[in-house]
């Protein structure tokens, strides 16, 4: 199953989180305030929980941000993935699918936010590297 973009709502008030729930609201943090600004205490603000619950799904904020990094690599891959998938059109469809691809403005603000983990994280750096060659090579066959 090809992994989705994470959703911009959040759980319902008392609903049990999982591992899932605490990955999108860090997604969400990462978009608006960059990786500086993951933190238990405000991820679990942010979801109307306590800290605690945090702890039932991640042993530290290490962990999660590793499990966030895996889960960003997944829906970029399968955005590369799509555009592999375009190459089969005609070329004016092609390139409407393209377009299609590169238009979302969430996207692009996911791509920014990844870009700037990268300037700290060199496993980061080296996804986008491989993610970017992948890319290159597709637009340019």
């Amino acid at each position: 199953m090809e992994p989705q973009p994470v959703e911009d709502s959040a759980p319902v008030r008392g609903s049990r989180l999982g591992a899932d729930d605490w990955l999108d609201a860090a997604v969400e943090v990462l978009l608006e305030d960059g990786i500086g600004g993951l933190k238990i205490s405000r991820l679990s603000s942010r979801l109307g929980v306590t800290k605690g619950s945090f702890y039932w799904h991640f042993t530290d904020i290490a962990t999660m941000k590793s499990e966030l990094a895996d889960h960003c690599r997944k829906v970029q891959a399968a955005a590369v993935t799509r555009l592999a998938n375009l190459e089969e059109l005609p070329p004016v469809e092609r390139i409407e699918g393209m377009a299609g691809l590169i238009s979302d403005p969430r996207r692009w603000r996911m791509e920014a936010a990844m870009r700037r983990w990268a300037e700290t994280d060199g496993s980061i750096a080296d996804s986008i590297a491989e993610l970017d060659g992948q890319i290159f090579q597709i637009s340019h066959q």
